[in-house]
């Protein structure tokens, strides 16, 4: 009696999140860089309290976070591990009676740290994995000494003797813990050697690691973790950032588990920390673990390394009361955090903190206010009528076009392969129609020739049988670097970005690299086709559609050029603020304001140019391959995808488009939910996404996740994107993020397929289920936008694609390992 009282009636209630791996709430960096051994310092002195990702990171169900100190250090600064008490002073976080722990740091991170701290000075050692290891040893000999020292001293001293004093060393004291137990070491770490390493010096010296932290490559040696009795906690899926990332696979929970180590999920990400409950569904797919034990790589587990697990991790009588209740299955795309309880408080209540829409109507009820009293608040980022009249300047086209300019290319239909295959029994998603039951799929020549359920199949064809799967078109992931990149941080693998501000010229389809790893493991989840875009200075260059399987990069190349790119200049908020480069100290602004006017004087010479060529006016001395890659962009025959994130960004990119008459396309994110009136009325299509990012942050913590229904609602096309390469695959993971905060899925699945056809200008052949369009398709044992499905059967362009990759070959050669 007297009770408060959740209803919970149809949710879902697990143990609150734990992440045993974030640099949230940290002030002033994380790292103590000036020497590569710092155990002394603490993360518990510079918590901040105040910052924002901890409400986020609540709303998305965590409630205990292991603040580790930064990877520059072989041995770091100690750990803080706090309860996410949203609210409290900074005090009022910690865990109390957490063990205490300290961060080690293998590989890249503390190799590549060795700057020399000021100019003229030595760098700072090791520069090799030989280092780190050497610099592991001596801190542990020394700090034997040390301890030798200080137990003579105080011998002495029981004795009744009068030693002389020692003098305190506080990293010795820290390393000393470390040897004694006192502190746990959780160790960042990636390739398989240096994990070994690690272990042999640990035992060496009577000590054991709590956590290994990312362990990527802990699959290869899991039997030595288990042996050795460390933790692992590590990303679901995310590879190729850098080299030593590059063979981490997402089957490396599962292997790892499967050997008897207590696997982990961590974010290491304050966006990332929003979806644990997405990461953690990721275990059941690749790998196939238990539904129980994918919610303990959240839960318990975590609490396991942290060695809180008494108190934590799981929902049993005596334990803190930390809870997050869902709307949903936690493991379904729809899954969306409606509560979470610390200490058995509630410290979010999503019915009660500011989300998106309330801020949206809290604006319209101010505008309506300002139009009742007659008064009309200028943008102080939009330019005065009289110049913007003197800059939209009429323009019409000369009369006729002029030929194709080099660099348009070719606009056909893709090479098609030959042959004949059908799908039978399956669930078909045409997209252009209502669902068909017991379906059959008739493909010729690389293309649909029949759909429905009374299709005869001609004798001889090979069958693909998928009675109880589901079939829909391939997804279409509209914003990627795929083909264009394979390693982020190595140089010589990146085709992405040109060195010039105008490079027009640039055609992502003669460098797009067919046998790159990223494009199978890609199509394995579903992803046909892609938007390969280059992304340097203000205009990028010429972006490619591209189906994920060919033997060369013509056969890969499905459209080219498929869009100019344009990085539109900004404050802040996109992809591109403003370019650096011979700033010398200028005002921002007036940077900005420069290189926009750069933008329109390359269009104003393009117009110009032409003109020209439709007059046959130009001299051979006068042509220009840069004006003549932009003519079928100011023709408006070519689309130009205009990147932009901030609200004053969308809204100067906008009018750019207008002005010039550019048959525009929005690529964008973080701000697009403040502006969508002005995307309605300029009828601009939008390229949404990633989606797995972080708002603005003031904004309300849902703002990029429900930014997707917001369009819908408005109904202004758009489709999803993720950027980037490596997790080009997670694709129907955004779309699902956004039915989870109310975009019915029809409409997720409109955009991730024929929506996104449409706005790119490839829907006579792409995007649906439909005689006479290419048969790139999915078979997959449910839906894809819930993480747990798994793909079947691809076909691409009329042929099944093996789902084999450099992932799965991983997996079953050191799934496949004997026992030490």
């Amino acid at each position: 009696s007297g009770a408060s009282e959740i209803d919970a009636t149809g949710m879902f209630v697990t143990p609150g999140i734990i992440d045993a791996h974030s640099h949230m709430s940290i002030t002033g960096g994380g790292n103590e860089s000036s020497e590569s051994v710092t155990p002394e310092v603490r993360i518990a002195d510079v918590v901040n309290h105040q910052d924002p990702t901890i409400f986020r990171a609540l709303a998305g169900g965590v409630t205990t976070i292991n603040v580790l100190h930064g990877s520059a250090n072989v041995i770091g600064g100690q750990n803080a591990v706090l309860k996410l008490r949203w609210g409290k002073p900074a005090a009022d976080l910690f865990v109390e009676g957490a063990p205490l722990g300290v961060k080690f740091a293998l590989g890249e991170n503390p190799k590549r740290s060795n700057r020399a701290p000021t100019p003229g000075a030595d760098r700072r050692y090791p520069g090799t994995r030989m280092g780190v290891e050497y610099l592991l040893r001596k801190s542990f000999t020394d700090a034997r000494e040390y301890q030798k020292l200080w137990k003579e001293y105080e011998a002495s001293q029981a004795r009744g003797e009068n030693p002389p004093p020692l003098r305190r060393d506080l990293r010795m004291e820290a390393l000393v813990d470390i040897l004694d137990g006192r502190i746990k070491v959780h160790a960042h770490c990636y390739r398989s050697d240096e994990i070994l390493m690690l272990l042999r010096v640990a035992e060496d010296f009577g000590f054991r690691i709590a956590s290994l932290q990312h362990v990527l490559e802990g699959y290869k040696v899991a039997d030595e973790i288990a042996a050795h009795g460390a933790g692992a906690s590590t990303f679901a899926d995310n590879w190729a950032y850098k080299m030593e990332a590059f063979d981490a696979i997402p089957y490396n929970m599962a292997i790892m588990a499967g050997r008897g180590v207590t696997v982990s999920v961590n974010s290491d990400s304050g966006e990332r920390v929003r979806r644990l409950y997405v990461e953690g569904a990721k275990a059941i797919k690749y790998g196939g673990v238990s539904e129980e034990a994918a919610l303990q790589m959240i839960t318990l587990n975590p609490a396991r390394h942290l060695g809180i697990a008494d108190r934590v991790g799981s929902l049993e009588v005596g334990k803190d009361a930390d809870l997050a209740i869902f709307k949903h299955h936690p493991f379904s795309g729809q899954a969306r955090v409606e509560y979470t309880l610390v200490d058995g408080q509630v410290y979010f209540d999503r019915s009660k903190v500011e989300i998106t829409d309330s801020v949206l109507m809290a604006a319209a009820a101010e505008i309506a206010r300002n139009d009742n009293d007659g008064e009309q608040e200028e943008d102080p980022a939009s330019a005065s009528s009289e110049e913007r009249d003197s800059r939209f300047v009429e323009w019409t086209p000369p009369a006729t076009e002029p030929e194709s300019a080099p660099g348009y290319g070719d606009l056909s239909a893709p090479s098609l392969g030959s042959g004949r295959l059908a799908i039978t029994g399956a669930t078909i998603h045409t997209m252009a129609g209502p669902p068909i039951e017991n379906g059959t799929i008739l493909i010729e020549d690389g293309k649909i020739r029949a759909v429905g359920r009374n299709v005869r199949v001609p004798g001889g064809t090979r069958r693909i049988q998928a009675r109880g799967m589901v079939v829909t078109p391939g997804l279409i992931n509209t914003g990627t670097s795929l083909g264009l990149s394979e390693i982020g941080s190595v140089a010589a693998t990146q085709d992405v970005r040109e060195i010039e501000d105008v490079n027009s010229t640039a055609k992502a389809a003669v460098a797009i690299h067919p046998h790159s790893e990223m494009l199978p493991i890609t199509r394995a989840n579903g992803v046909t086709t892609a938007v390969a875009e280059p992304v340097g200075g203000l205009i990028g260059g010429q972006s490619a559609l591209i189906d994920l399987s060919g033997w060369t990069g013509p056969e890969v190349v499905a459209r080219s050029p498929l869009a100019m790119q344009i990085s539109f200049p900004e404050m802040g908020g996109g992809r591109r603020r403003f370019n650096q480069a011979g700033g010398g100290g200028a005002d921002p602004r007036e940077q900005v304001n420069r290189q926009r006017e750069t933008l329109r004087q390359w269009m104003r010479r393009a117009r110009a140019y032409a003109g020209g060529l439709s007059a046959g006016t130009l001299e051979p001395d006068q042509r220009t391959l840069e004006l003549e890659a932009l003519v079928p962009v100011v023709w408006g025959q070519l689309p130009v995808i205009v990147s932009a994130g901030s609200e004053e960004g969308i809204k100067a990119a906008l009018a750019f488009l207008d002005e010039f008459q550019l048959k525009g396309i929005l690529a964008s994110t973080r701000d697009v939910w403040k502006v969508v009136d002005e995307i309605v009325e300029s009828g601009v299509p939008v390229l949404l996404g990633p989606i797995e990012s972080s708002p603005a942050r003031l904004d309300p913590y849902d703002a990029i996740f429900v930014t997707a229904r917001l369009l819908h609602e408005r109904r202004v096309p758009f489709a999803f994107r993720t950027g980037g390469a490596s997790n080009a695959r997670n694709l129907p993971y955004h779309a699902a993020l956004a039915t989870a905060f109310g975009l019915p899925r029809e409409a997720a699945w409109h955009a991730l397929t024929l929506g996104a056809a449409e706005i790119l200008g490839i829907a006579d052949l792409y995007g649906s289920v439909e005689p006479g369009k290419i048969a790139n398709l999915v078979v997959a044992d449910g839906d894809l936008l819930d993480v747990p499905t798994e793909v079947k059967h691809v076909i691409i362009r009329g042929h099944e694609v093996d789902l084999d990759n450099r992932h799965s070959r991983l997996y079953r050669k050191f799934q496949g390992r004997p026992k030490p």
